[in-house]
C-alpha cells in the first residue's frame, strides 16, 4: 500500500490532463500488484493473496483493481489537496508516544505475520 500511494503521490504532481492521471491510477495500481505479486511468489516462495478467476494467476482481479482505483480517487481529490495540513500534524501534532505506539505496532503486526508464514511453510 506505500509503494501505491508513493505512486499516486508522484502522478498527482504531475501536470497531466485528468484523465490520463485516472488512467495511470488505474493501471499503476494493477501493475504494483503484478510486480509484488510475482516477486513474492518467485523470489520467496510466498503467496499473500490469490484472488479467484478471472484474474491472472490469482496475483490480480478486475474487481479489485476497481477498488484500489476507486481508492486512488478518493486519495487523489480528499487527502492530497491536504498533504500539507497532515504533514504539519505529523511533523509537529505527533508526541514521541504516539511515534512510539505506531513501532510498536509495526513491529506486533510482523510479527503475527512472520508467525502465520511459518505455520503455513509448516503445513507444506
Amino acid at each position: 500500500y506505500g509503494f501505491g500511494a508513493l505512486l499516486i503521490i508522484l502522478i498527482s504532481l504531475i501536470k497531466i490532463n485528468l484523465f490520463v492521471k485516472l488512467i495511470l491510477f488505474f493501471f499503476s495500481n494493477i501493475l504494483i500488484e503484478l510486480l509484488s505479486g510475482i516477486i513474492l511468489l518467485n523470489y520467496f516462495g510466498v503467496r499473500l493473496w490469490k484472488y479467484p478467476k478471472p484474474g491472472y494467476k490469482g496475483l490480480i482481479c478486475l474487481s479489485y483493481s476497481i477498488y484500489f482505483f476507486m481508492a486512488s480517487v478518493l486519495f487523489y481529490f480528499y487527502v492530497f489537496p491536504h498533504q500539507d495540513v497532515i504533514l504539519n500534524f505529523i511533523k509537529f501534532g505527533f508526541s514521541p508516544y504516539v511515534i512510539i505506539g505506531l513501532y510498536f505496532f509495526f513491529f506486533i503486526d510482523l510479527i503475527i505475520k512472520l508467525i502465520k508464514h511459518a505455520k503455513i511453510k509448516d503445513k507444506n
